[in-house]
C-alpha cells in the first residue's frame, strides 16, 4: 500500500482541513514530513525552529508544493528558556488545534544549554516541559479540542532514569542520555494526561520507530563503524515520510493514545496503537524537572 492510499483510508481529512498545526523542529526530518502531510490535508502550518534560515528554506519548499497553504514561522530554541518564553507568547496570539513537540537533539558530545543544563536532557526534556507549562493553561482556555503530541523513542524501553545522576555527568554516554531524555518525556506525557483529565486537551505520545533522518545522520557522522551503521539504517529503517505517519495517526484520533510503527519490534511500518514505558514515579520525574526550571 502506498502512503497516499494509507492516508486516504485511515485519516479523516476534516480533522486537519483549515486546522492550525504547530510543529517544533518542523524544518527537517519527520517534523517536515508531518508538515507536508498536514499541508496536503489542508492545514495551516506553523514551523517552530531555532534556525530561521533553515525554516525559511523549508517554508519555501512547502509553498512550492502546496501554494494554497498558509505557513508561518516562530523562532524557538528549546535550549534557551528566554527563547521558549518568547515563543510561548507568540503562539498564544493564535488559535491552536494541533501542537507537536517534535524538536530535539541526539547523540551530542557533553555540553550545556544557555541555562547551564546538560544539553540533551536540558533541550529534549526540560525545554519541552517548560514550553508545555507555559502553553497548556492557554490551550485549556480554548473552546475546542486541542491535541498536544509528544514524540518519544524506541530507546525508552532500554534505559531508565537515575535520579542520583539525572544528567549522567558521572559517566556520560550520548546514546543513553538521549534515551533518558525521551523516557522523561514519556513520564511527562502521563503526568499531563492525568493533570488535564476531562479537559479539552487530548494528549498523544508517538514514537517514529527507526528513522534515517537528518537527526540520525548528525549523530552518526564519525568513525568507520558509524559509516557501517548508516548503511544498515538506510536499509532497515523507514523514511521520515513514512515514520511521520505515526504522529499523523495520533493527531487523527479523538482520545489520548500512544502510537508507533506496526512492523517487527516496531522499527518500521504503518502506524498502530502501542505501549511505551512509563515509570511508576512519573510524577517525581516532572517534579524534579519543574524544580530545575524554577532554579533558573
Amino acid at each position: 500500500m502506498s502512503i497516499e492510499k494509507w492516508i486516504s483510508k485511515n485519516i479523516n481529512k476534516s480533522n486537519f482541513e483549515n486546522k492550525n498545526v504547530f510543529i517544533t523542529g518542523g524544518n527537517s526530518g519527520i517534523g517536515f514530513e508531518l508538515a507536508r502531510h498536514c499541508a496536503k490535508l489542508g492545514s495551516n502550518i506553523f514551523l517552530l525552529c531555532r534556525n530561521e534560515t533553515k525554516a525559511k528554506d523549508a517554508i519555501t519548499s512547502l509553498q512550492q508544493e502546496f501554494p494554497k497553504c498558509n505557513i508561518g514561522f516562530i523562532k524557538l530554541d528549546l535550549a534557551s528558556f528566554s527563547s521558549i518564553e518568547n515563543a510561548a507568547k507568540e503562539i498564544q496570539k493564535y488559535d491552536v488545534d494541533h501542537f507537536v513537540n517534535n524538536a530535539g537533539v541526539f547523540r551530542l558530545p557533553y555540553s550545556k544549554t544557555e541555562n547551564e543544563f546538560e544539553i540533551v536532557m536540558g533541550t529534549n526534556y526540560l525545554g519541552t516541559l517548560y514550553l508545555s507549562n507555559l502553553l497548556l493553561p492557554y490551550f485549556q482556555r480554548l473552546k475546542h479540542k486541542v491535541h498536544m503530541l509528544y514524540v518519544s523513542s524506541l530507546t525508552t524501553r532500554y534505559n531508565k532514569i537515575d535520579y542520583k545522576d539525572f544528567f549522567m555527568e558521572n559517566r556520560y554516554k550520548p546514546m543513553k542520555i538521549y534515551a533518558r531524555s525521551k523516557r522523561a518525556i514519556n513520564n511527562m506525557f502521563c503526568y499531563f494526561e492525568e493533570k488535564y483529565a476531562n479537559s479539552n486537551i487530548v494528549f498523544d505520545l508517538s514514537h517514529p520507530g527507526g528513522t534515517y533522518s537528518p537527526l540520525i545522520q548528525k549523530g552518526y557522522r564519525k568513525k568507520a563503524f558509524h559509516a557501517i551503521a548508516k548503511g544498515f539504517m538506510k536499509v532497515a529503517f523507514h523514511t521520515p515520510r513514512k515514520a511521520s505517519l505515526s504522529m499523523l495517526y495520533a493527531l487523527n484520533m479523538d482520545q489520548n493514545n500512544t502510537t508507533g510503527p506496526r512492523g517487527i519490534f516496531e522499527i518500521s511500518g504503518y502506524p498502530k496503537k502501542c505501549k511505551l514505558p512509563i515509570d511508576k514515579d512519573y510524577q517525581h520525574c516532572v517534579e524534579i524537572g519543574n524544580k530545575l526550571i524554577a532554579s533558573k
